[in-house]
């Protein structure tokens, strides 16, 4: 089985960017493995009890 890794470097509400990362790692997840490395503002996606006005909550994609 071959092996996805996405690196996110951007915060959880910056663009679209965390929400198209975690569609595609799901979707990934039929037939590879699937990393997903946080680094730098990326570090907040997970973060809990967040409450976004425009975008989907990236917390919640991530659990």
């Amino acid at each position: 089985m071959k092996t996805l890794t996405i690196i996110l470097t951007d915060g959880p509400y910056i663009s679209e960017y965390a929400e198209m990362a975690a569609k595609v790692a799901k979707a990934a997840l039929k037939q590879h493995h699937v990393n997903i490395f946080l680094y730098l503002d990326a570090v907040h996606i997970p973060k809990a009890g967040q409450s976004p006005s425009i975008f989907n909550n990236a917390g919640e994609m991530f659990r």
